[in-house]
């Protein structure tokens, strides 16, 4: 298994407002790593596509995050670096946030000042067990200024 890429076609819509990918062994002694490269390859190798983005810490727990302003598409794929044994059990996950209508209700003042604090609610009710991703836009006359990634784990 070492050194083998492993991956993942992994398209997104337009209007996606944020894709999280991980990548996460339970067995600690093992180096995988994450890249997400060009979907437009044919045959996904270091050699022949680019790589976007490429996760490589020390370890098996690795994390990209892409806020792609139009519709793409991507091969995820993990390079497993160092596998310590004959196998290093996995989980790749991604979550893929949409813009568009939800159930997150967000609380706060209609307008701020720069320099200033204020309070800021939000609420997802009702999330069922598991992981959950959401993005809170702040926006004002002229269109968006910056995000808030929302993760919550329900157990």
């Amino acid at each position: 298994m070492s050194g083998e890429l492993v991956s993942f076609p992994l398209e997104l819509a337009a209007g996606t407002k944020l894709a999280r990918i991980h990548l996460d062994s339970a067995e600690h002694q093992h180096d995988l790593d994450l890249v997400v490269f060009d979907g437009s390859c044919e045959v996904v190798s270091w050699d022949t596509c680019d790589a976007l983005w490429v996760a490589a810490n020390i370890g098996p727990d690795e994390k990209i995050e892409l806020m792609p302003s139009e519709a793409t598409s991507y091969f995820v794929a993990f390079d497993p670096y160092v596998v310590a044994g004959a196998d290093a059990p996995y989980t790749l996950d991604w979550w893929v946030v949409a813009d568009g209508p939800s159930n997150l209700t967000v609380s706060a003042p209609s307008e701020v000042s720069a320099g200033t604090s204020v309070d800021v609610q939000v609420s997802w009710p009702p999330l069922a067990s598991g992981e959950w991703l959401g993005v809170v836009e702040y926006t004002n006359e002229h269109g968006p200024l910056r995000e808030t990634v929302l993760d919550v784990t329900i157990p």
